[in-house]
Parts: C-alpha cells; structure tokens; sequence
C-alpha cells in the first residue's frame, strides 16, 4: 500500500493463497470500512466483546465477497477501521457496481445480526497488484468527507465532485451574513446557517473543511458581541466555550453538526436580545459620551471607573467607542482634554503646571509631552501663538 516492496507480489501473494496459483485478478480495489460512532461501540462493548465483534466483521465480509464469486483480503487498519482489498475477475465488469453492492449488503447484514453501522469508502479500481496503493489513498480521501457524505454508508471515490472550481468566499460569505443578521437582531440568520450547512453538503467538503469554515464563522461572531458582557463573553471563551469546541469535535453527522450550532447560535442570540434590552445600545453611547463629557478633568476617568459607573464590562465600552467614533477611548479623552488645554492656554495667564491638573494630568511633564503629540508645538509655543499681543502672563509660566 506504501508502494515498498513491489517486486514478484502476485508471486509471493500466491503463495500466502491470497490468490489462485496462476490467477491474476484484473480489477482490484481497496476498501476502507469503518465502525460508526466509535465512542459508542466501546463504551456499550466490554474489549473482550470488542475483539469478537471485529473478528466477526473481518469473516463476514470476506465470506459475502466470496459469495458474490470476488475475493477479500481484510486486516485492522486503525482502531476503528478496517481496510479490504477486493479483487474481481475479468468477467466482473464493471468493478464499480459490483463492489458497491458487495458493501451494502455487508452494510445491511452487519446492521441486522451485530447492530453495528458501518460506512465504506471504496477506492477506484486498478488492473496491478503494484497499484493498489492507489485505491488505498483514493478509499482513504473519501473518508475525509464523512460528515457531509453521512447520509451515503456506501460513498465509492468517483463520487467526490472536483473541487477545482470550488469557491470558498462563499462559505465566509454565508458566515458573515449570519453576523450581520444576529447584530441587526434580526431572526434571518438562521437561513445563513441552513444555506452554509446545505451548502457544504452540496460541495461533499471534508470534515477538517467544515470545521474550520465553522470555527472561522464562530470566531467573526465573537469579535462582534465577547467585549459588550461578560455573559456574551462567556460563549466564546473559557470552559463554556471550550465545552462547545469539544461537543462539535465529537459530532459524527453534518445533520448532528447542524442541530449543535442551531441550538448554541439560539442561546447566544437570546443572550444578545437580552442585553440589548436591559442596556439599549444608542442610549448608552450617549450617556457615555455626556458623562465623560463633563467629567474628562477627572485624572481617575478610566474604562474601569466607567465599568464601575454603568455596570458594563470595560471591553464594551472600548467597543461601542470604536464603533460610533472610529477611535480608542483613551483617545476619545485626549481629545477633549486638548481641546480644554488650547482654551485655557489662549485665554488665560494660568501656568501649564495648573493647566495639566486641570485637564486630567499628573504634572505638566506628562501634559507637555501628549500636547507636543496632539498639537504639534510646545504648550509654550502655541500660547506664544494664540494670545493676543500685550496680554500680560505670569513669569515662570513655562
């Protein structure tokens, strides 16, 4: 299956009587069969009942491929997978149809006498021993898709579309509408969910695909709503999260996957409406602003005095700042406490000691150096530049 060790394999394979002395196979395809739901079977199977099982499904369907006059060589390839090679005489033709109904009527007998659920993936057809590796990879990619093939026990390679043309903004797309949607408020974000799960399923993406696009989904909603309260904050980080993040890893089914972040995108959503409702949004901006507004001389002023003051988590406040002013708080606040020094030092004789304290600083070190920033000149120049000739100033000013 690596492709090591290919020299005389149909002799040495004869000898082992995995084939008819003198008969070379002219169709031979690698098929991976996995037990579903994994975490189930070992857990409702005690290991010795485990071993038995597995030994019964690696006789079973090597006999129901006899049966249908093809042979099976099966091993254990992993823990919950086996993988078959199926090989068919020149008078099968063609291979696709006849190992396809070799699988689901192991698939059906299985589910019947073992109440196990089986899914196989089978891998094209090759005319060489030295090319079955091949097939082998082929049977292995299908499985890669099993959550949006999960409704298909029986999946052959050829059913994967070519994803050449596949365009992956369109899954984003999908995923920032519903984040559009959830801000609006607006119930239409379920239809961005269904249309990005049929989506996906119409396009047989692989499992790592789908959680990533999901992830990446999730993610672009936690920039939006994890900073306005430590309630929506909660959904998106630590142990609340974490339990989400391990719940979708477990899922199996995309049908599973679906209801899973139905239900957890619901229970955000209502957390959401209900925080718009106890703090609407538009007056809490403006009672922000008029409080900070009359209080930006306070040198305490902080996202945690305000925290404090309106019983809203700090990250909220730096967002809705963000949002409604296209700037960072602290620069909010420099702002007017620029505008507030250039008053004072054009039309008063106070020293920039006492103008500093006045607007919020320390001592005038500290003030002459955000001025210089801001402003672009000393605080002594711009006095020097917008007091009118012959206004007396105290000495020692600067």
């Amino acid at each position: 299956l690596q492709g090591d060790g290919l020299d005389d394999v149909s002799g040495r394979l004869a000898k082992l009587e995995l084939l008819p002395v003198g008969e070379k196979p002219l169709q031979l395809t690698f098929v991976v069969v996995e037990i579903g739901r994994y975490r189930d079977f070992r857990t409702n199977f005690p290991a010795r009942d485990q071993h038995t099982l597995k030994f019964a499904l690696t006789n079973v369907l090597q006999e129901l491929a006899q049966a249908d006059g093809m042979y099976g060589w099966a091993e254990w390839i992993a823990e919950n997978r086996m993988g078959m090679i199926v090989g068919l005489s020149g008078e099968h033709s063609p291979a696709r149809e006849k190992i396809r109904i070799f699988a689901d009527k192991g698939r059906i007998w299985v589910a019947e006498h073992l109440r196990l659920s089986l899914m196989f993936g089978v891998g094209h057809a090759e005319r060489e021993w030295e090319r079955v590796g091949l097939s082998y990879k082929a049977a292995v990619e299908v499985m890669r898709h099993k959550m949006s093939l999960g409704k298909q026990a029986v999946v052959m390679s050829e059913d994967l579309p070519d994803d050449a043309g596949r365009q992956w903004f369109i899954y984003l797309q999908y995923g920032s509408g519903l984040v559009k949607e959830f801000r609006l408020l607006n119930g239409e974000w379920r239809v961005h969910l269904e249309r990005l799960f049929g989506h996906m399923e119409k396009d047989y993406l692989k499992d790592e695909d789908i959680r990533m696009i999901l992830q990446t989904m999730m993610d672009m909603l936690g920039s939006e709503l994890s900073d306005m309260s430590d309630e929506l904050s909660g959904h998106f980080k630590g142990p609340e999260a974490e339990a989400m993040q391990k719940a979708a890893d477990d899922t199996v089914s995309l049908d599973d996957l679906r209801a899973l972040y139905s239900e957890r995108l619901t229970e955000i959503f209502r957390t959401y409406v209900a925080h718009t409702e106890t703090k609407n949004h538009h007056a809490m901006i403006n009672e922000l602003k008029g409080y900070i507004e009359e209080n930006f001389e306070n040198p305490n002023l902080s996202l945690q005095h305000l925290s404090d003051r309106f019983h809203v988590s700090g990250k909220y406040v730096s967002y809705l700042f963000k949002e409604e002013f296209n700037m960072k708080f602290i620069d909010f606040i420099v702002r007017l406490r620029m505008e507030r020094a250039e008053e004072l030092l054009a039309e008063t004789d106070e020293s920039v000691q006492n103008i500093a304290l006045r607007v919020g600083y320390a001592n005038s070190i500290t003030f002459g150096r955000v001025f210089k920033r801001i402003i672009g000149m000393t605080s002594g120049d711009y006095r020097k530049l917008k007091q009118k000739p012959g206004k007396a100033r105290q000495t020692g000013d600067f």
